[in-house]
């Protein structure tokens, strides 16, 4: 039987066009009440999420990972730091990064949990995202985490673009890898 929350989960998708118009405070809101509710070890919540919305931020960290992408040894690094239209976050305008205490194991389950909660709720209230794992490279500089206001002892693990679709393209259903299930009874 299909409700609505399955409906959210399967029509979820990683969207890489966005329009400009800024995110509502009150669906940003939701997203992060939605995140604080993941499973976590041992209940701890031991996660920090910085909401950045700040184009001239955003621009300065794309930057910096172009910078990184093209010094990197890594030949996939250097061809996307090598294309013009080549951006971190996609353009979007808001980006919230998921950060967790270093020094704690299970943190980055932690963190992912709570990130596909966001992606979840960001689907149900209309929003477009793309869950951006590379942006990690430089957001665990120590420069960029104080720009941001990162908690000390805290490493960003994820970014989240967040916004709205800018794409006219309907967006299909997509297809899923099938023989992944195995039943053992």
């Amino acid at each position: 039987m299909i409700n609505d929350t399955i409906k959210t989960i399967m029509n979820r998708r990683s969207i890489r066009t966005f329009k400009p118009d800024q995110v509502e405070e009150d669906k940003l809101e939701i997203m992060m009440t939605a995140a604080q509710y993941a499973p976590n070890a041992g209940g701890r919540q031991l996660w920090n999420f910085t909401i950045v919305q700040n184009k001239e931020v955003l621009e300065n960290i794309v930057l910096r990972m172009v910078k990184a992408l093209g010094e990197s040894e890594n030949k996939d690094h250097q061809k996307r730091a090598a294309n013009p239209n080549y951006h971190t976050f996609y353009h979007a305008p808001t980006v919230i990064i998921v950060s967790g205490v270093e020094s704690t194991i299970m943190i980055e389950t932690d963190c992912a949990a709570a990130t596909e909660n966001m992606l979840l709720a960001a689907e149900s209230l209309g929003l477009s995202t793309c869950w951006v794992g590379s942006a990690s490279l430089v957001l665990s500089r120590e420069d960029i985490k104080r720009s941001l206001g990162i908690p000390d002892g805290y490493k960003p693990l994820y970014a989240v673009s967040v916004g709205y679709n800018s794409s006219l393209e309907k967006i299909e259903p997509t297809h899923r890898k099938p023989n992944t299930v195995n039943y053992v009874r």
